[in-house]
């Protein structure tokens, strides 16, 4: 059983695909352009794209169906504040593991929830749920019957200043220009000693079984 405080109020923050973002640029090719005028490769990306973005639609219309049923007062967003993520009592991410991390920047104490709007092509590390199962997942969640993790995440300074959001997964400290090298002084427990690479790689626990253990770290629990 999870001591969930009641949840009335929730923050719905959805993911814009790239096939959308490409199609704002004016990027893509037209409905009359055949299939023989485009690369083989980028068709392929195209297909591929088209494919998450179809996904994405759909789960979304999935979950905003659910919450239209539900008592909760919800409030939408692509880019929510801190402001807008204190203010209710549940955050729901429908998008991806990016969706999920970069508004977990600005969620203080706030639960959260992320749904994968498309798991045949996402892997949703941090997503609890996809839009198929989100109702009885949503609904366990406000019985208090859902199990809930506690994730630490990583505040850092720079220059002495606080930076204003605190990272869930990992941080990357790198020269400006990523061809060039960093070069800083490095100190714990008293010992130090001057580095030069392409940068300090620093993650949390729930953050190392990614990109950080390809590199060959450690996955933490």
């Amino acid at each position: 059983m999870s001591n969930t405080p009641a949840i009335r109020r929730a923050l719905v923050i959805y993911k814009t695909s790239p096939y959308d973002r490409y199609d704002e640029l004016g990027v893509l090719p037209s409905d009359e352009t055949s299939a023989d005028q485009l690369a083989a490769g980028r068709a392929q990306i195209l297909e591929r794209l088209k494919s998450a973005h179809l996904a994405n639609q759909k789960a979304i219309s999935r979950v905003q169906e659910v919450l239209a049923r539900s008592s909760l007062e919800v409030i939408e967003r692509q880019q929510p504040t801190k402001r807008e993520a204190s203010g209710v009592d549940l955050v729901i991410t429908v998008g991806g593991d990016g969706t999920f991390l970069a508004t977990a920047q600005r969620v203080t104490g706030t639960l959260m929830l992320g749904v994968n709007s498309a798991p045949d092509t996402s892997v949703g590390h941090y997503c609890a749920t996809h839009a198929d199962g989100f109702e009885e997942t949503l609904d366990a969640l406000r019985a208090g019957e859902a199990p809930c993790s506690e994730l630490e995440r990583i505040a850092c300074r720079v220059g002495g200043r606080l930076l204003p959001y605190r990272a869930l997964n990992d941080v990357l400290f790198a020269h400006r220009s990523p061809a060039s090298s960093t070069r800083y002084l490095l100190e714990s427990d008293g010992f130090e000693e001057l580095q030069t690479s392409s940068g300090l790689w620093i993650s949390t626990a729930s953050g190392a079984s990614g990109a950080m253990r390809s590199a060959g770290g450690e996955s933490m629990s």
